[in-house]
């Protein structure tokens, strides 16, 4: 910009005093006055046009990259917002399925879109194996995108990228849960939604992601609390989920509260497994938080699953709880009880 032959002073003020220090907006600023051929290569110089004056610059980034969107053709534009849907980094089978599998009017060739975005510097390569895979240039560039999609046109989109991956990955499905779990939530879906959810917070659990785990129970536990027609049972198994996954770095007493807001709901199920769970769950947070019996709210607790212990029919289940009574009486000074009692948790 500073080297332009012929460049009014007045143009290189107005750009400098609205990127307020910016570069990415001075990069965009070029990139438009290339575009509409303002700038132009001459004798390895670059020369402006004398119309350049004459330009109106957004007064924001988001306005210039809203412009450089619209700019696009039809078929590049459509591209681009599909894409956005995705994904910032997306790859071009994901986006070639999606399309084609679109009913909006003519349909665009994929490869040659993806290579006239490519040239406008709206995207940019960054994979090619296993997959031919493109990112958007600029965070920003991607956000603006996606914001110009209509909010009907966006649920449907995401609904299908959601199937789309659901076909091109069948054997990667618990991998791909996260993702698909967002497209259904963004689509709508509150049952795909819910599904992914689970097996997303669940394979997180089981390779000791837990803030991830705990997040992914937390929105499902949202969507099944929104369910008039959610069976009790998921209600209290995706509370229970989210309680073990955050247990650790939750507070307790944010957690304790959490426990016993279902714990009503599990004594109603009347499910004495279901109930001992929760009973377990609030005395192992408890005992975190270095209560004991001595304290009312874990002894309450500690007497009912006791008087439950001998009905629970998973085995070590009932060997925590036996096990847990152990320890009180062992704290007591009732050792032969505390040995009998440990011994049958065994």
């Amino acid at each position: 910009l500073f080297d332009l032959k012929n460049d009014p002073d007045e143009l290189r003020d107005l750009v400098l005093s609205r990127a307020e220090g910016n570069p990415f907006f001075i990069e965009e600023v070029v990139r438009m006055l290339i575009d509409r051929g303002l700038v132009r290569r001459h004798d390895d110089k670059w020369v402006a046009d004398g119309s350049i004056s004459m330009l109106d610059v957004p007064e924001t980034l988001h306005g210039l990259l809203t412009s450089r969107i619209d700019s696009l053709s039809v078929e590049a534009r459509h591209v681009a917002r599909v894409a956005s849907v995705i994904g910032r980094q997306f790859e071009t089978r994901l986006l070639s399925r999606v399309v084609r599998s679109d009913d909006v009017s003519e349909q665009p060739t994929v490869p040659p879109e993806i290579n006239a975005l490519e040239a406008a510097g709206v995207i940019k390569l960054v994979a090619a194996r296993p997959e031919l895979a493109f990112s958007f240039r600029h965070a920003l560039i991607h956000d603006v995108t996606y914001e110009s999609v209509l909010k009907k046109e966006r649920r449907r989109l995401h609904a299908a990228v959601g199937s789309a991956l659901a076909e091109l990955y069948p054997d990667r499905i618990d991998e791909y849960s996260p993702v698909l779990a967002r497209h259904f939530e963004e689509a709508g879906d509150r049952d795909k939604a819910l599904h992914h959810l689970l097996v997303a917070g669940h394979a997180a659990a089981s390779r000791n992601a837990m803030p991830e785990s705990h997040d992914f129970y937390v929105r499902a536990l949202a969507l099944v609390e929104t369910d008039a027609n959610a069976s009790p049972r998921l209600k209290i198994e995706t509370a229970l989920s989210a309680a073990e996954a955050g247990m650790r770095f939750i507070p307790g007493g944010q957690t304790v509260a959490a426990l016993e807001a279902i714990r009503s709901d599990a004594e109603a199920f009347g499910e004495t497994d279901l109930v001992a769970r929760v009973y377990a769950l609030i005395l192992r947070v408890r005992t975190i938080m270095e209560e004991n019996y001595a304290d009312p709210a874990f002894r309450e607790v500690m007497d009912r699953a006791y008087a439950i212990a001998p009905q629970v029919s998973q085995p070590d289940l009932r060997a925590f709880l036996m096990g847990m009574m152990g320890q009180v009486l062992r704290s007591a000074d009732e050792y032969e009880a505390a040995v009998d009692l440990t011994g049958s948790s065994v």
